[in-house]
């Protein structure tokens, strides 16, 4: 009994609604979709008055202007090949680029980075003798790897 109510059911005929887009339909339907969701995702500017701080006068924001942070220790993640091979403490100093603008930069010695798998004999020029003109700024007398040695 249960098949044939099924049957009868399923054999009616019913109505198929076609939707016919236009390309101009379709474009105007898009433009206010995505109107509707970039009111919050236009960029924001945002300033800060230091003197605003208690005892602000002592406060050099001159890195933040220029979009750099602050020298210290951070946690970081070690990325090779696009996966993370270590989670560690690493202390970061200023160092600036050819065009003058500061940067952070780290230490990463020879142990840590044969730690890591990298064969630092196969780069020449990864451990630069140091004379005093090497742009290793803080780090002079360690053993920091010259990154751009590794670039090839």
């Amino acid at each position: 009994m249960e098949y044939g109510l099924m049957k009868k059911i399923f054999s009616k005929k019913t109505s198929v609604v076609r939707l016919v887009y236009s390309p101009v339909a379709l474009a105007v339907s898009m433009v206010f979709i995505c109107g509707m969701y970039s009111s919050g995702v236009q960029a924001k500017y945002y300033t800060f008055d230091a003197s605003q701080l208690d005892k602000g006068g002592n406060v050099d924001i001159s890195l933040l202007e220029q979009g750099a942070q602050f020298p210290g220790t951070y946690l970081v993640d070690v990325m090779l090949n696009g996966k993370r091979v270590d989670s560690r403490e690493m202390a970061f100093h200023i160092e600036k680029d050819a065009k003058g603008n500061p940067f952070l930069q780290t230490c990463l010695t020879r142990k840590q980075l044969m730690d890591y798998g990298i064969k630092v004999d196969s780069y020449p020029g990864l451990f630069p003798v140091l004379t005093g003109g090497d742009g290793c700024g803080a780090c002079r007398g360690a053993d920091c790897a010259r990154r751009s040695a590794l670039r090839r």
